[in-house]
């Protein structure tokens, strides 16, 4: 089967989103050789904050394909028909967690925060009641403005806002993104993975971006460039997510 460019950017980050919720605890060492392979990972509990609009889909898709039991909580007004098996609570980011109550899953896939009062609010809600919380967060939280630095990685500085009470998402994305990678991990320390991924692209981009533009252009240079922040070792929570070839 021939897997299209746009595909196969936007399947990586589903599948390391899954991978992320569905990896085993025990880091340890390589199987020796004679050794029995490892058990595979046991099969997970999955909350996914959204999970009908554009990158969320895929993240239910991946971990559905893996054999973990997936809930969905959003308000139920975007792709109401997607999934019909899978359990589906209505509610509200803002205010109206209450579905949420008194219910445990192992890990929570949050692909629509953008407010950082709106993470702390479900984060908080979340961490006794979950193991790991991965947040889908983006390459823009790098406070490098449109300058490219090479061989950065996740102890770049990240960007700031003078106001934090500012929730001019299209003026401050990659601010607020950052506030929210940050509120997420006060609320469950050492728990939080994030991915800061660059433009992620794929079927069901709402923006219709191309993963090239025209050759020799400088949308076409930015795409073909190293992918700017690297993953560290599988302890750190910050890691980035990048398909070769990927526009970051």
């Amino acid at each position: 089967m021939t897997i299209d460019r746009r595909t196969f950017l936007l399947g990586s980050l589903a599948a390391g989103t899954a991978a992320a919720c569905g990896a085993s605890t025990d880091r340890g060492s390589a199987t020796s050789p004679g050794e029995k392979p490892a058990a595979s990972p046991a099969k997970k509990s999955i909350l996914v904050l959204g999970g009908t609009g554009f990158v969320g889909p895929h993240v239910v898709t991946s971990a559905l394909a893996r054999g973990h039991t997936v809930t969905l909580f959003n308000r139920g007004k975007t792709h109401p028909g997607l999934f019909p098996d899978v359990e589906k609570l209505h509610g509200d980011r803002d205010g109206h967690l209450e579905a949420l109550a008194n219910r445990k899953w192992d890990a929570v896939v949050d692909p629509s925060g953008y407010v950082p009062r709106v993470v702390k609010l479900s984060a908080e809600l979340l961490a006794p009641s979950v193991g790991h919380y991965v947040f889908i967060s983006t390459i823009s939280v790098y406070a490098m403005g449109k300058e490219y630095v090479p061989n950065a990685d996740e102890s770049f500085a990240v960007a700031t806002i003078a106001d934090p009470a500012n929730e001019d998402v299209k003026a401050n994305y990659g601010a607020l993104k950052a506030l929210c990678e940050q509120a997420a991990e006060a609320a469950m320390p050492g728990r939080v993975a994030n991915l800061r991924a660059g433009y992620i692209i794929g079927p069901g981009d709402p923006t219709g971006r191309s993963p090239t533009g025209r050759p020799g252009s400088p949308r076409a240079a930015r795409c073909s460039r190293p992918a700017m922040a690297r993953r560290r070792s599988p302890s750190t929570s910050t890691a980035a997510i990048s398909a070769p070839g990927s526009c970051a």
